[in-house]
């Protein structure tokens, strides 16, 4: 039952597939002075997390949205696929990543039915996805994103007492808060359950954000 009720409050799959929302996505997130901080930090992480693997590619990015993660991949020189759930969300990214040589494929796949063979890839790529995601359907998405690719970076909401103080004071001041934080401890549980290993955290911002990125790899 409470699986069921988890999954009832799983919105994201639809929320996105509107084309208002698309279109505003980006300049609703990323073009106030908090959020470029926010997306360089972000693409900070990320990079490093891709230098510690010494990725080479191919890289899938799962769910791509509107192409803001994969464009920074493939400015980064990565021979790389975006895949996500929402039409309207792919149809800004054609706009955005047409003109790169090396994007692999740009798709329409749902993250828990990924439709390539066992090791396609060498990594796997997924930010802000995790803390949209409930606990039951966060281990069918690890274990399918561990399947096609032999690491998984993936951005998740980290809750702790210092951070669960702060999204309550986030909540009570009305501002946005995510629904699906987790602790290191569950995030290891849902790892090993999903066939992979916890190797390396990245805050994205320390002490501003509870965002941090993750790297996986098989077990």
């Amino acid at each position: 039952m409470a699986e069921k009720k988890e999954e009832l409050k799983f919105f994201a799959k639809d929320f996105y597939q509107d084309e208002k929302v698309a279109r505003t996505y980006d300049g609703n997130r990323f073009t106030s002075p908090k959020g470029r901080i926010l997306d360089r930090a972000e693409k900070r992480a990320l990079k490093k997390a891709l230098t510690l693997l010494s990725v080479k590619g191919p890289v899938l990015d799962i769910p791509c949205g509107t192409g803001r993660i994969t464009e920074f991949l493939l400015q980064e020189g990565y021979t790389t696929a975006g895949f996500d759930i929402s039409r309207e969300m792919l149809e800004v990214a054609q706009g955005r990543l047409g003109g790169y040589r090396n994007l692999l494929d740009l798709g329409r796949a749902n993250a828990e039915d990924l439709p390539f063979v066992p090791g396609w890839f060498e990594c796997v790529t997924s930010i802000r996805l995790m803390g949209h995601v409930p606990p039951s359907i966060r281990v069918k998405l690890l274990r399918e994103m561990g399947r096609v690719g032999g690491h998984v970076i993936a951005s998740f909401s980290i809750s702790n007492p210092f951070l669960r103080l702060r999204r309550k004071v986030k909540s009570l001041l009305r501002q946005s808060s995510v629904l699906y934080p987790a602790t290191m401890a569950e995030i290891r549980t849902e790892a090993e359950d999903a066939g992979l290993k916890l190797r390396k955290l990245i805050w994205v911002l320390p002490f501003l954000s509870e965002e941090a990125v993750l790297i996986f790899s098989k077990q």
